[in-house]
Formats: structure tokens, C-alpha cells, sequence
């Protein structure tokens, strides 16, 4: 076999193994949550409330789950997606014999104690680690590994969302200007993705992620309310960058001040939220779904966008693994179906149904906050099979990124990715001197 036939071939395994990783980890995910609400339920029946039970295992789980990547994996902290791109930049090890069970465990403990993450991000940080692991295995070195690795980053983004054009969009857009795109690396990157979005379907079916009814196509006219949302969301989603990288460097701030005070604290007020209004937290992947299905007053959405926002700058930045595109996903369909309600109510009859304006916030906030508006549109696109819409999505999806642009905002990842590189400068510089 060729260099570059091989390449191929491992690129097409590290798409299947990482397709049975992301099964196994959200499987792992439902039975602990599963677990997690039988505990609460049958604690209730004796009499316990539940707010406290809850609050105690929230507790337990995201210390144990900080904990765990303290001790073992630090790198396995937060989503990984930057610790990724630092590999293949050269500037951090991928040390995939570590990263992998940790991100696994610890990512199931932190989503089944309801924290307001997503399980995309720690799927991504595990397919890097696979493909690192087989570029060890096999002796490829300088790009091709890089390759491989990227393969494996956009392999757990197809594999979450099953999404394989996102998931080979998301690392064109976040990963490109970090590795060397040949002809033969494209194809790999093509054959990871497919090929975990097939291991996927085979375990959860071929539909989309998000089954909801196929929307009519808006009037050319409401592109302009759509464009409008997208500014707006693109003002929004660069103070909400602000404000996240602000919450983590202030609990950064007080871990070095109490360091077993933060991970207990945000857990027990996790565990509270589970009992008193469910839908605040979590990764908000049902609650997407139920938003389109069952109606929801402004009142309800309101609470929810507020409390929501909260526990997901908060749970981002508790040092637990777990990911931003599902609680994003969440607060942008939140947005837009307030945003529909309004204007439906103020023109009656004469704007397009409110669900339409959730697709299109959805991936505006994506859009505005990651600035990848290629993979927010497909992204879209791919979950929910509303290809009737796709102008309107378009639309808030450019408007976003452009006004989070024209704000002078830095793309998410590329700030954490700064920040890592900073305090691994501070680091060794403290350890020469």
C-alpha cells in the first residue's frame, strides 16, 4: 500500500473508532442521567427533597470529575477543541494515552450532573486524541499526522451532530490556517467524517438530530428581519465572549484561592436549577428539540435565555470537560423564537413563523461566537433537514459574523488559544527562573 493509500485507510478507522467513542460517551451520558433522576425521584418518595439530593450528587460529580482531570490530564479541561489546535501548531503534546479515558469519564460525569455543556466538544478533543494515536502507531510524521489528527476533530463533530458536512466544514473554517490541506488530506478529512457519521447512524439511526417539521420558505422580504437578528446576535454573541473569557479568568482567580471551593459550589447550584426549572441546564439538546415542538410563552423563554446564559458562562468555565455548541445551540433558538413571537405578534399573519427565526439564530450565535459561518449554516442545515430556509439562515448567519467582525471581537477558540499559549509561556518561564 502507498503512503498516501494508508493515510486514507486511517483516516477511514480513526472515523469509526471515533464514531464508537461518541456513541459510547452519550450512551454513557443517558444511563448517568437516567440514574441521576431515578435517585432524585425515589429519594423524594421518602420524604428527602429532591433540591437537596440533586444538589448532592451535581456536587459529587463535577468535584470527582475536576478532580480526576487534575490529578491525570489537565489538558483534558474544558472543551479541548484549542488544545487540539495547539498540537497540530506544535505547541502543546496530545498525550492520547491520558486525555482519552479522562475526557471519557470525566465528560460523563460533568454532562450527567446536568452542567450547561455539550458532549461535542470533548467528542472532538477525543477524535484528535485517536488520530494522534494512530499517527504514533503508524509512523506518520509533519502534516500527514496533523492530518490525521484533524480528521479526528471533525470526525467528533459529525459523530455528535451526525453532521458529516460540518463536521468537515468545522475544521476547513477553525483548523485550516493550523495545517497544510493537500489533496490527499482533504479526502481524509472526507473519509472521517462520513465514516463516523455512518457508526452513528447505524447505532441511532439515519435521521437528523434535531426532527423537526420542514418550515416554509420566508418571503424575500423577511430577509430583512433576518438580517437584522443577525446583527443583533452578532453585537450579542461578542459581549457574550467578553463575558465568558472574563468568568473564566475571575475562577481562575479563585481556584488559586480555594481550590476545592469552585467545582462543589457550581455543582450543588446545578443541582438546585435540575429540580427547580429542568430546562436551565444541561446541554440543552432536548430542550432544543422541545422548543419546536411545543409551544413556549415569552414569559418561559425570557427566564430561560437569562438563567441559561448564566449556567453556561458559569459551566464553561468550571474546568470540567464538555463543549459550547449544544448550550449555544440552545440559547440561540431561545433568542429566535422570542425574537418571532415579537414581530408575529406586532404584524400578525405577515412575518414568517417564529420556528424559522430560531434556525436562524441558532446559527448566528454559532456564527457570531466561533466566527465559522460556513459550518454554522451547514451545521444547521444538517441537524434540523430545513433546507427551505437556507436563505434565511444565510442570511443571520453572515450578518452575525460580519457584526461580531466589525466589533473588532476574537473568535472564541483563537482567544482561549492565546490564553493557553500565555500561561504555558508563564509556566515555563517560572520554572527557569
Amino acid at each position: 500500500m502507498t503512503y498516501s493509500g494508508r493515510f486514507l485507510a486511517l483516516a477511514a478507522v480513526v472515523g469509526v473508532l471515533t464514531g464508537l467513542l461518541s456513541t459510547g460517551f452519550q450512551v454513557g451520558i443517558a444511563l448517568v442521567i437516567g440514574g441521576y433522576a431515578a435517585v432524585v425521584r425515589r429519594t423524594a418518595e421518602i420524604g428527602v427533597p429532591g433540591w437537596i439530593v440533586a444538589a448532592s450528587l451535581s456536587a459529587v460529580m463535577v468535584s470527582a470529575a475536576v478532580l480526576i482531570l487534575r490529578r491525570i490530564a489537565p489538558e483534558a479541561a474544558g472543551s479541548g477543541i484549542h488544545e487540539v489546535e495547539a498540537h497540530i501548531d506544535g505547541v502543546r503534546p496530545l498525550r492520547w494515552k491520558r486525555v482519552l479515558p479522562v475526557k471519557f469519564v470525566g465528560g460523563i460525569l460533568a454532562l450527567g450532573a446536568n452542567l450547561t455543556v455539550g458532549p461535542e466538544g470533548p467528542v472532538v478533543h477525543m477524535g484528535g486524541a485517536v488520530g494522534r494515536m494512530l499517527a504514533d502507531r503508524f509512523h506518520l510524521r509533519g502534516e500527514h499526522g496533523k492530518a490525521l489528527v484533524c480528521a479526528g476533530a471533525g470526525a467528533g463533530i459529525a459523530a455528535v451532530f451526525n453532521a458529516p458536512l460540518a463536521g468537515f466544514l468545522f475544521v476547513l473554517e477553525q483548523m485550516r490556517r493550523h495545517f497544510s490541506l493537500t489533496v490527499v488530506s482533504f479526502h481524509g478529512l472526507v473519509l472521517a467524517c462520513v465514516s463516523a457519521a455512518i457508526v452513528t447512524a447505524l447505532f441511532f439511526g439515519q435521521g437528523p438530530a434535531f426532527p423537526i417539521k420542514d418550515y416554509p420558505t420566508p418571503a424575500l422580504l423577511d430577509l430583512t428581519l433576518f438580517v437584522a437578528l443577525g446583527a443583533g446576535i452578532g453585537a450579542a454573541g461578542t459581549l457574550f465572549n467578553r463575558v465568558l473569557i472574563t468568568t473564566i479568568e475571575v475562577f481562575e482567580r479563585v481556584r488559586r484561592w480555594r481550590p476545592l471551593v469552585v467545582a462543589p459550589m457550581i455543582g450543588a447550584a446545578t443541582g438546585v436549577l435540575v429540580v427547580v426549572l429542568p430546562h436551565g441546564v444541561g446541554s440543552g439538546q432536548a430542550l432544543t428539540l422541545k422548543l419546536f415542538l411545543e409551544p413556549f410563552g415569552w414569559q418561559m423563554l425570557v427566564l430561560l435565555l437569562v438563567v441559561r446564559l448564566l449556567t453556561t458562562l458559569v459551566s464553561y468555565a468550571a474546568e470540567a470537560p464538555g463543549g459550547i455548541f449544544a448550550p449555544l445551540l440552545a440559547i440561540g433558538a431561545i433568542t429566535g423564537l422570542a425574537f418571532g413571537q415579537l414581530f408575529g405578534a406586532l404584524f400578525p399573519g405577515l412575518v414568517a413563523e417564529p420556528g424559522v427565526y430560531a434556525l436562524a439564530a441558532m446559527g448566528a450565535l454559532f456564527a457570531a461566537t466561533l466566527r465559522i459561518p460556513l459550518t454554522a449554516i451547514v451545521l444547521v442545515i444538517e441537524i434540523t433537514n430545513n433546507v427551505g430556509v437556507s436563505l434565511a439562515i444565510i442570511a443571520s448567519c453572515l450578518a452575525a459574523s460580519l457584526a461580531a467582525q466589525a466589533l473588532g471581537a476574537k473568535p472564541l477558540y483563537e482567544d482561549l488559544l492565546e490564553r493557553l499559549i500565555a500561561r504555558q509561556k508563564r509556566h515555563l518561564g517560572e520554572g527557569e527562573g
